[in-house]
């Protein structure tokens, strides 16, 4: 009997964790998309936003992840993340980074930060992701709305030629440590890399930080890094 109630104690337990987590991602959502209401002033970038809402409608970019990495036999198939809009305006703000240079996000999964950057900043952007289908949905957004300054590759990042010293945005918080190490050591001299959740020179002494604050995710709170390579 003694076992059963602790059973149902862990069970009630897990439930009340797993719904705690729910509510706060959908209050952050939430939360989100009120701050993003100030940039659909700009009705290409409203567009943006109301085609991949009614697209992924349908098709929830968790489990198109989920099935990418299922089907590459990867260990952690939960890795699917992107960075809220409100978070990079702040780095951008924070760091006051020069804007006329080519912007390369790392995995930039359905798009969006990648559209907002190429509206509202100067920046050439290249946007990298791996998943095929995220990127034929960006392309056609990008085509029939005719956004210009913005590129969507479908490749692997370490596939991808850092010719020069860039500004380069690494949301890599799960990343294996091996790929890590292969990535930082492509990326060319000079470039600044803004990186989620650790320091670049915790994986590769060529890089040293500038400068770091508080950020905060769907997920919880870290830090946000500014680094480059000497």
């Amino acid at each position: 009997m003694r076992l059963l109630i602790s059973s149902l104690k862990q069970l009630l337990s897990g439930m009340i964790l797993r719904l705690k987590t729910y509510l706060l991602l959908k209050f952050f959502n939430l939360k989100e998309q009120f701050f993003v209401f100030k940039y659909y002033k700009n009705v290409k970038f409203l567009l943006i936003d109301l085609f991949m809402f009614l697209i992924y409608l349908f098709i929830n970019p968790y489990k198109i992840s989920k099935k990418f990495l299922i089907k590459g036999n990867k260990k952690d198939i939960h890795l699917y993340g992107e960075t809220p809009i409100s978070i990079f305006e702040k780095i951008l703000k924070e760091y006051k980074i020069d804007q006329n240079s080519r912007f390369i996000e790392l995995g930039s999964g359905r798009g969006k930060l990648a559209f907002w950057a190429s509206i509202f900043t100067e920046y050439k952007v290249i946007a990298i992701e791996h998943i095929a289908i995220f990127n034929n949905i960006a392309r056609f957004i990008k085509k029939i709305l005719k956004i210009k300054n913005l590129d969507f590759l479908n490749m692997d990042m370490l596939d991808f030629d850092f010719k020069k010293g860039d500004i380069i945005y690494f949301y890599g918080t799960c990343m294996e440590d091996i790929k890590i190490r292969k990535l930082l050591e492509k990326i060319k001299k000079g470039s600044l890399v803004i990186s989620i959740s650790y320091p670049l020179k915790d994986y590769d002494i060529k890089y040293d930080t500038i400068s770091f604050f508080e950020a905060s995710f769907p997920w919880g709170n870290t830090f946000a890094y500014l680094n480059i390579k000497n």
